[in-house]
């Protein structure tokens, strides 16, 4: 009475004839347990665990620390709290019961925790003090405007079901946020105060604040950075052209240079490599003076014209770019 037939990968095999087929078959051992260690029991009783495990419940629901830790306080519990899981089986059906929690611990400080760049610098992730409801909207419906001109307008929010005390922010092209920044208001985070805002509390309720007046946005350690990469297409190689006849123009492009984030590059620095079997080139040269040009301008590609190929000597001439 109270139990069931349980099986699983780790019982015994047990062979038996086929009636119809004449063919023995293996088919696994069960063992006699109780009908409370059925799989869907077991899970509403991990559920229970996961959503209000011990460390959040409390006995006195007054307003003050309590039994709770550091920065929280025991109010009245929610309606869905439960604890102390039973199952009762020997009437051979299995009840299910759980008590109600008297208090549980909440904490007191709603803000943003501190802010990281990913690894490829397309988007934010920012810690919350506690978990947040799930919800994705743009960026404008969170921050204050100051935090918006940085992120952009395609700045996307959002807080998944899954990791409720992260907010991610992902970063668009028209992104100007810079973590290196000595300008502060170039890397910091601030709330707005709009009560509509989507970013709640998931337990209580209630809007986040700004600790301090904001957080400023850090970058992740080296190991985790993941480089822009630069990358050149051109001729390998130009001729002399016949007599009478002007070198044609030859482009030396970047364009194919991004970053593994998809936003737009934040600058080019054009260089050119002597020794090593590479051309020494004179500062005041024409090839160099296409290279200061481009470095001025922050051009993506070097147009290099007659003048300038046929004053080149023979030789390896060897073009540098690094890509921020």
């Amino acid at each position: 009475t109270g139990e069931f037939c349980k099986t699983s990968d780790s019982t015994e095999s047990a062979f038996a004839c086929d009636a119809t087929t004449g063919i023995d078959e293996s088919r696994p051992k069960g063992i006699c347990a109780s009908m409370c260690e059925q799989p869907a029991i077991l899970a509403a009783e991990q559920q229970a665990k996961d959503l209000f495990p011990e460390s959040v419940i409390c006995n006195n629901p007054d307003g003050s620390q309590g039994e709770c830790g550091e920065g929280f306080v025991c109010l009245e519990a929610l309606p869905a709290c439960r604890s102390e899981f039973n199952c009762d089986a020997a009437s051979g059906v299995a009840i299910v019961s759980f008590d109600d929690c008297s208090g549980m611990c909440f904490n007191t400080r709603k803000e943003l925790m501190s802010a990281m760049f990913s690894g490829d610098g397309g988007s934010i992730l920012a810690k919350l003090t506690t978990k947040a409801e799930a919800f994705d909207a743009p960026c404008s419906h969170v921050f204050d405007a100051e935090t918006n001109s940085i992120l952009g307008r395609a700045a996307d929010c959002y807080v998944s079901p899954e990791a409720r005390d992260t907010l991610v922010i992902n970063l668009r092209g028209d992104a100007i946020i810079d973590p290196l920044s000595d300008d502060s208001g170039m890397k910091t985070l601030r709330l707005n105060s709009n009560p509509e805002t989507p970013l709640v509390d998931y337990l209580q309720g209630g809007t986040y604040e700004n600790p301090g007046g904001g957080v400023e946005v850090g970058v992740p350690g080296t190991e985790d950075l993941v480089p822009p990469v630069a990358l050149l297409s051109g001729p390998p190689t130009f001729r002399t052209p016949c007599p009478n006849e002007d070198f044609a123009t030859l482009f030396v492009d970047s364009s194919g240079s991004g970053d593994a984030s998809g936003r737009p590059l934040h600058s080019r620095v054009w260089g050119l490599r002597s020794g090593g079997g590479c051309v020494v080139h004179d500062a005041n040269d024409g090839l160099s003076g296409v290279i200061e040009t481009a470095n001025r301008g922050q051009l993506s590609t070097l147009q290099l014209e007659n003048d300038v190929l046929n004053k080149m000597e023979a030789g390896v001439h060897c073009i540098t770019l690094s890509v921020t």
